[in-house]
């Protein structure tokens, strides 16, 4: 991983790196599930990367598709959504991939100005997202505003002096693979 507030300027790369159709004998709710990893964390996972991929498939019987990036912003992950929302049911973070930020000028007329990382800028396929005062944080978001996906996270970047953000990866996908034995 990388500064994060270094990640908008370098350029926007990713990757396929694994498809696995949907298995209509094991069909659910869910159709089709993306997965986006930091590249570099994934360099050093894919083992236990593509098993979390190989056991979305297994459990939900859908389309589950791995993509791997680096750099660029948060408007280059929802392009990359964007890209994949025919059908799309979700999409799963993996490592320390971009947020948008929300910002209000007076949180419920009290509280003074406020702003959030807000996911609900990647869940929202066709809503209308607008920066007014163009500081690149979102201050108004109109049109169809409900989510059309669910967005997850999986990331081990913030835990400080608790464990490296590899190894708490490791430690974080191992603990599901022994979980789903027992």
């Amino acid at each position: 991983a990388y500064d994060l507030s270094l990640r908008a300027t370098l350029p926007f790369t990713h990757a396929r790196v694994l498809s696995l159709g949907r298995d209509y004998a094991l069909a659910s709710d869910v159709g089709k599930v993306l997965l986006i990893a930091e590249a570099s964390l994934y360099e050093q996972l894919t083992e236990e990367i593509q098993r979390y991929a190989f056991d979305i498939h297994t459990a939900y019987g859908c389309e589950t598709i791995l993509e791997t990036v680096s750099g660029g912003s948060h408007r280059d992950i929802k392009n990359l959504i964007l890209s994949y929302s025919f059908s799309l049911d979700g999409a799963v973070f993996i490592g320390d991939i971009p947020h948008a930020t929300f910002e209000i000028a007076d949180d419920h007329n009290k509280y003074g100005y406020r702003s959030w990382p807000c996911d609900l800028y990647y869940t929202d396929l066709n809503g209308e997202w607008g920066d007014t005062d163009g500081n690149g944080k979102y201050d108004k978001h109109s049109g169809h505003i409900l989510p059309e996906i669910f967005v997850g996270r999986i990331a081990t970047g913030n835990m400080g002096r608790l464990t490296a953000e590899t190894e708490g990866m490791k430690r974080y996908l191992d603990c599901l693979l022994y979980t789903s034995d027992a």
